[in-house]
């Protein structure tokens, strides 16, 4: 009978630390009454542009948790929604049209040559180009300015949905049906590398900053890694249980954070292609996860109608390879819970003292964890 006490109490003690939120979420907005396709953060980073299954986009406010009126009007989910690096202007896209607004909700241009489907859409950091990607073997490039076809690329064999371009916005990836990844070079549409990818459908492509990486995120539930400077393939992540929805690079290009129909969005460290951490707390399949300007947060889009901003720590690598010496050096009475007789002020100043010791901690092993990721002597786990 004790044994089986014992046994439920923990069983309920598992399943309310499962129930916690993830440490790490910071804000969850859920206003709209429909599934979150797309998210991506304004140059300022003060707001985020989420694209609705409804067809539609808003503008979140994110201090404020305010939401602009929608905008967009496609009769298909929009697949993507960025705003220009000067802040003027916002393009959607979805079905078969690209759409471009004002911050305020005022088309400026619409553009109905695509003759199926957009499945993917990005734009350039100078605000100049989009380049859309759709269930066609050619693939599209167009002056964001008034929304003019620039150029059309050719030469897959199977429909080229996938398309992104790299940091400078001078060169093109896409990946179509049959595995094969293709660079462009966005001027004079010449073909710079081909890649083999994987054997599935391909539904996310993305550059490192520095251009060294390309990675790309499958239907088979892997991603690979790309080194640019060979073209060789250098990691296959293994992990997620459905397939990749989208991918992302750290702004220093030493992690990648992936969006799956698992309902989880992983961190990984690219140097080793090990997962450092699963961010939970999503109860539908992640659609698209995208870095902050300055890199310290991120967002995601999920189909539970979810648009969120995550925390990016450097404490979830220290945990992950220093936890032991961490709790060791965590065992000050300071981080004592509140003791018997204790007052309410010593309590309260003894949390502080305690949030300054962890902090002091945790930037300690972070800086040595730094040293040992350069030097390659990160601990054997």
């Amino acid at each position: 009978m004790k044994s089986y006490l014992l046994l439920v109490s923990f069983i309920i003690s598992s399943s309310l630390v499962f129930a916690q939120p993830d440490p790490y979420l910071l804000s969850d907005f859920k206003k709209v009454n429909s599934p979150a396709v797309c998210v991506s953060f304004s140059p300022d980073g003060q707001c985020l542009i989420a694209g609705y299954n409804d067809g539609n986009a808003r503008i979140i406010e994110i201090a404020n948790r305010s939401y602009s009126e929608a905008f967009g009007g496609h009769w298909k989910g929009v697949k993507a929604a960025e705003m220009s690096s000067n802040g003027k202007f916002v393009f959607t896209a979805g079905d078969n049209t690209l759409k471009c607004w004002t911050p305020s909700g005022e088309q400026l241009w619409v553009n109905k040559e695509m003759t199926t489907t957009i499945m993917s859409a990005d734009l350039d950091t100078s605000g100049r180009y989009i380049v859309t990607g759709e269930f066609n073997k050619t693939f599209k490039l167009f002056d964001a300015l008034n929304g003019k076809k620039k150029a059309d690329f050719r030469g897959h064999t199977d429909v080229a949905i996938t398309v992104c371009f790299n940091y400078g916005g001078t060169k093109i990836a896409s990946a179509s049906g049959n595995g094969n990844i293709r660079i462009w070079d966005r001027d004079s549409q010449q073909v710079l590398a081909e890649l083999n990818g994987q054997s599935q459908d391909i539904y996310s492509l993305a550059f490192s900053d520095d251009d060294r990486y390309l990675a790309s995120g499958s239907k088979d539930k892997t991603i690979n890694i790309y080194d640019l400077k060979d073209n060789n393939l250098v990691r296959v992540l293994k992990g997620h249980t459905n397939q990749i929805m989208d991918v992302e690079f750290s702004k220093d290009g030493n992690y990648l954070l992936s969006a799956s129909f698992d309902h989880s969005i992983r961190l990984w460290e690219v140097q080793t292609g090990k997962c450092l951490y699963s961010f939970i707390d999503n109860k539908d399949a992640m659609l698209d996860v995208e870095f902050s300007p300055d890199g310290k947060t991120f967002a995601t889009a999920s189909y539970d109608q979810s648009v969120k901003i995550w925390e990016f720590s450097h404490e979830i690598m220290v945990d992950y390879y220093y936890s032991p010496q961490v709790i060791e050096e965590m065992q000050d009475r300071v981080f004592l819970p509140k003791q018997k007789g204790e007052t309410k002020e010593g309590f309260e100043s003894r949390q502080i003292k305690a949030s300054a010791l962890k902090k002091e901690i945790y930037d300690r092993y972070y800086e040595k964890y730094l040293g040992d990721l350069k030097n390659e002597t990160l601990p054997t786990l």
